[in-house]
């Protein structure tokens, strides 16, 4: 399962630090594998510029709640840590790659904002994705007429 690290309410649900499982750095991504072999260094002395990968359309939207975004330490930092947003968020237009939408489930993610969090956001009970799935032809559809759930 992948573990939500922080949960930001009104603002959103972050996981996928699928490496620590508690969110410092950005979790392992596609470049990850392209470091020098063997490593030069520990893995967690690699900055996130030289483990992540680059941005791929930051013109989305953060318009409203069950968005699914890349989460990064800046510019071309992407590894595989992702968030929901619980709320628009048009703070992070321009600086995050939006690429998923909650099509079912947004009872439970209103569930997951209001679980009890340290003075850090950290859930202070475990919350683990168990299952995910991948759009269906139809539910593409749905989503191209997608309107806010709020």
């Amino acid at each position: 399962g992948c573990q939500l690290h922080r949960v930001a309410k009104g603002f959103a649900a972050q996981g996928g630090d699928i490496v620590h499982k508690s969110g410092p750095l950005l979790g392992e991504g596609i470049l990850s594998t392209l470091t020098p072999q063997p490593l030069e260094k520990k893995y967690s002395e690699y900055s996130d510029q030289e483990l992540g990968f680059r941005d791929e359309h930051l013109k989305g939207r953060h318009m409203h709640p069950g968005q699914v975004a890349m989460a990064n330490s800046g510019p071309n930092t992407n590894g595989s840590q992702f968030y929901i947003t619980l709320d628009a968020a048009p703070w992070l237009d321009s600086e995050n790659v939006i690429f998923g939408q909650v099509l079912r489930g947004m009872r439970v993610l209103r569930e997951i904002e209001q679980m009890p969090v340290d003075p850090e956001d950290k859930p202070l009970t475990p919350l683990v994705i168990l299952d995910c799935g991948v759009a269906t032809p139809s539910e593409v559809e749905d989503l191209r007429n997608f309107k806010d759930p709020r």
